[in-house]
């Protein structure tokens, strides 16, 4: 069997990386006896001057995969070869003979496809989770970062001619939705029987409907009978805040007694849009929790929301947050993008999708759900539950990668 490194070029601190990747090493080593050495590129601000900020996620990364990770400073982006000269000394450091490298993300795949090139004895794993050109450019428009346009260009180009070379140098490429697939063949010329889609999971042991916690939080919450929206996630350019007051104004339309019950880490900037935008305090709980009271907090709700403009980022993309609202029963109130999440909700009547990316849309799908009748909700909720262990539960995705790694270390 090869050695195995799982590679991260940083997001060790956000919430994803508890379900989306700790998951999915405890998953290794305990399905498969498959053990990664996790080796993450951390921010240099964070690497020398918070890195005790880490030491929670390092640990349970350890307990997870049962290897220590190796913590790397991320150097900026116009001196990255310096990044993979770091990682050949890791490399050759730990390791003799071939190793699979599972690569997150573009320039974490490009880094390890540059090794390769060079000759090390490597089998690459490229997990496309989106087009990070293109979100790059995104972030630094919507969030007025301070880059010249010329140098954002120059940016998105080697972001674009990165994710060309992982896609053409990797042995096997995973990707989290069907649109991203047909998005990497259309632009890189990448044969399908190479790419395996694998959609990111859900713990339904965690995410799960619970009647009883669901009274017990709506009564703490002093949530009564009212109709509750529900979102989780962070306020970055995509996730887009303004959209969620416009979710609320769309469901108030129909019932005044409305209420937003929002998941974020930036509390702050939410709760200043909200009352931006005419709400009170009373038309919206918004709180910071730690992932693993997330799921009971959402039992509380009648839908999950899932806002996101008709960009290619949005169309490609396959967020955690649509698995886990249906886990715990939540109906999705979702934009046609993501493409995946919203044939999915089609295929399955497992919510609304909006027509449009407005309050009219919004309203509409919105007021599809709260029209259900109390037996059409309980069918549509169960529905939900069932979709989410039969097909996105981590122990029905797993062996699939645990096969791919299989061909890897045979080939």
């Amino acid at each position: 069997m090869n050695a195995h490194v799982y590679l991260a070029y940083g997001g060790i601190e956000a919430t994803v990386f508890d379900s989306q990747v700790i998951t999915f090493l405890e998953g290794l080593r305990r399905g498969a006896g498959i053990i990664s050495r996790p080796v993450v590129f951390q921010d240099l601000k964070t690497y020398y001057f918070a890195r005790a900020s880490l030491a929670d996620p390092l640990a349970r990364l350890e307990t997870a995969c049962g290897q220590k990770p190796i913590l790397l400073p991320r150097i900026p982006r116009d001196l990255a070869s310096l990044d993979t000269t770091m990682l050949k000394r890791t490399l050759t450091r730990h390791h003799t003979g071939t190793v699979t490298i599972h690569a997150r993300g573009t320039q974490s795949a490009h880094l390890a496809a540059r090794l390769k090139s060079e000759g090390l004895p490597i089998k690459l794993i490229y997990d496309c989770r989106g087009v990070e050109a293109h979100e790059s450019l995104d972030i630094a428009r919507r969030e007025k970062l301070f880059t010249f346009a010329a140098y954002n260009d120059m940016w998105f180009k080697r972001i674009i001619a990165m994710e060309k070379e992982a896609s053409r140098a990797a042995d096997k490429i995973f990707c989290v939705s069907e649109t991203l697939k047909g998005y990497l063949m259309d632009a890189h010329g990448i044969s399908p029987d190479r790419i395996d889609v694998i959609p990111g999971c859900v713990n339904t042991a965690i995410f799960r409907q619970d009647e009883t916690l669901r009274a017990t939080i709506r009564r703490n919450l002093g949530l009564g009978s009212r109709f509750v929206l529900a979102f989780t996630g962070s306020m970055r350019a995509w996730q887009q805040p303004q959209t969620l007051a416009l979710a609320l104004r769309a469901a108030k339309n129909a019932d005044k007694n409305a209420l937003l019950l929002a998941i974020t880490t930036d509390t702050a900037s939410l709760t200043k849009e909200l009352l931006k935008t005419g709400f009170t305090k009373d038309d919206y709980r918004v709180m910071s929790l730690a992932h693993k009271d997330v799921a009971a907090h959402l039992t509380a709700a009648d839908c999950g929301l899932l806002i996101r403009e008709p960009t290619l980022v949005n169309q490609v993309a396959w967020p955690t947050k649509a698995l886990e609202y249906l886990a715990c029963g939540l109906p999705l109130v979702t934009t046609k993008a993501p493409e995946d999440i919203s044939r999915l909700v089609r295929t399955h009547n497992v919510g609304a999708v909006a027509e449009s990316h407005d309050e009219t849309g919004l309203s509409d799908a919105i007021k599809c759900l709260q029209a259900l009748s109390a037996q059409d909700t309980a069918r549509m909720r169960s529905r939900a539950v069932a979709l989410a262990k039969e097909r996105f539960d981590w122990k029905i995705v797993l062996p699939l990668v645990i096969d791919r790694y299989r061909q890897l270390d045979a080939a």
